[in-house]
């Protein structure tokens, strides 16, 4: 499986899957963004499909955002209906 993001304006858009074949390059890739951003906005709504490696690897990436003084702001409807269960 793979994953793409998309960029519009400081939007960044996450298509495809979000699994552990993918996770690490996802995480370099936002660790990229976010330091060249003070703020980001990610949507999932295109998103299919989020596994615990996933999971994890958005929580690494929030600890990150908070350390270095940076702010990642969450869109998509997927998504947030993911959260409610964890």
């Amino acid at each position: 499986m793979s994953f793409r993001i998309n960029t519009q304006n400081s939007m960044f858009f996450i298509e495809g899957t979000l699994d552990a074949t993918t996770v690490k390059k996802f995480k370099n890739d936002l660790k990229e963004i976010l330091e060249l951003h003070s703020e980001i906005t990610i949507n999932f709504e295109k998103l299919e499909y989020v596994s615990f490696s996933g999971l994890k690897a958005l929580i690494e990436l929030n600890l990150f955002a908070f350390e270095n003084k940076k702010l990642i702001k969450v869109e998509g409807k997927q998504l947030k209906e993911f959260y409610k269960i964890a």
